[in-house]
């Protein structure tokens, strides 16, 4: 028996039956005789679980008769990056530049069930204010209320890193002026781990002759700090330091100090680890 190892049926896990091994897909067809003689089929999930499935038909096999959670199983392993950079624009305009694999075009629903999956697994690597802006509208205009719990893209977020966090002005700016970085955070109730990158001149007041470090709390006005107080999910927080001094180094440790303290639990009813790099 023949099947294209290329297609949906070569991602799904070869099913035993009778000692052999069946592949079935859209693309795939089994004889009327095949289809009688199959009653019951093992798949084994991700988690290494057994799930049986019965089989008692003579029509062909399709990728859309499969439970739900099967499908976002099988489409997992197609995901090929975790890491995706965030800029003004993405490659074919989409501002994440996830490229999505052919089959998800055959239906909206493979195509949600494929983006839920994507976005939960992938670190999004957000470098600019331009490119934050048109992800967040992305996010906001992938529909995922089909296939999941989620109105939207914002609930499917997992893991969110600035490696320019410390480098927009927002200390030049009406204090009124959100951190759009701090407010893409929020707009992801189940973020788990952010990253963010402090400069280390960025730590230093400018405004003084001495070059003393700033204090934590205008760290906290500068970068409207205090609104990750919002985040109820979170269980990891990075620090990554750039280009330090003993001066940036003490204000970091500052800060860090009441991160600790101030942070709320998570639903663990833990508080996020913060690791400084």
């Amino acid at each position: 028996m023949q099947y294209n190892r290329g297609s949906w049926a070569g991602r799904i896990r070869e099913v035993a039956l009778n000692e052999k091994f069946i592949q079935t897909g859209p693309d795939t067809w089994v004889t009327k005789d095949t289809a009688r003689r199959m009653r019951e089929a093992i798949i084994e999930a991700r988690d290494g679980t057994l799930m049986t499935m019965t089989y008692a038909r003579s029509q062909p096999f399709r990728a859309m008769d499969l439970p739900g959670e099967v499908r976002r199983q099988v489409l997992s392993h197609l995901i090929e990056e975790t890491y995706l950079n965030v800029y003004t624009r993405g490659i074919h305009s989409v501002p994440t530049g996830m490229l999505l694999p052919n089959i998800v075009y055959a239906s909206k629903v493979l195509r949600a069930e494929y983006l839920l999956e994507a976005i939960e697994k992938t670190t999004f690597i957000v470098h600019n204010g331009l490119g934050n802006e048109h992800f967040q509208k992305w996010l906001g205009s992938t529909n995922l209320s089909g296939v999941s719990s989620y109105a939207n893209g914002f609930g499917a977020v997992r893991a969110l890193n600035f490696p320019y966090f410390s480098r927009y002005p927002y200390y030049i700016l009406p204090a009124t002026t959100p951190n759009n970085d701090i407010e893409l955070m929020l707009r992801c109730p189940k973020l788990e781990s952010v990253r963010l990158m402090w400069a280390g001149d960025m730590l230093h007041d400018q405004n003084n002759w001495l070059n003393a470090g700033k204090s934590v709390e205008q760290v906290r006005t500068d970068y409207r700090l205090d609104r990750l107080m919002q985040l109820r999910g979170l269980k990891r927080m990075v620090l990554v330091r750039f280009q330090f001094d003993t001066v940036a180094e003490e204000v970091l440790e500052s800060l860090v100090e009441w991160l600790r303290e101030a942070l709320p639990m998570n639903g663990e009813g833990k508080k996020p680890e913060l690791v400084i790099l």
